[in-house]
């Protein structure tokens, strides 16, 4: 493995996420996401998400060191939001509430 600038990288080239301290970029990251110039073939993805959200996510940035775990999370957003069986407003009061609880930005 070699380290290329502040991120470990394998053999394949591939990169590793790198731990950081508490308070990375946005002030609640201890992962550091992949930026679209790592992004390979997800920069459609991360384009998608900046038009739909005003911005990138950052726990977007980070699933997508995992694809499999990234297309199964976006798999259960389009899930629920599409879903009919609780109503909208009441969807988006629990997402702040969650939100709120656990100190989430968004």
């Amino acid at each position: 493995m070699k380290v290329k600038g502040s991120r470990k990288v394998n053999d394949g080239g591939a990169p590793k996420p790198v731990m950081t301290t508490p308070g990375y970029e946005e002030g609640i990251m201890r992962i550091r996401g992949l930026s679209e110039e790592e992004a390979g073939k997800l920069r459609g993805l991360y384009r998608a998400a900046r038009e739909r959200y005003g911005k990138l996510p950052d726990p977007l940035t980070v699933m997508a060191y995992n694809p499999a775990a990234l297309s199964a999370h976006m798999k259960y957003d389009e899930n629920f939001n599409t879903s009919q069986l609780v109503d909208m407003k009441l969807k988006e009061i629990a997402q702040i509430k969650v939100a709120t609880l656990v100190g989430c930005p968004w």
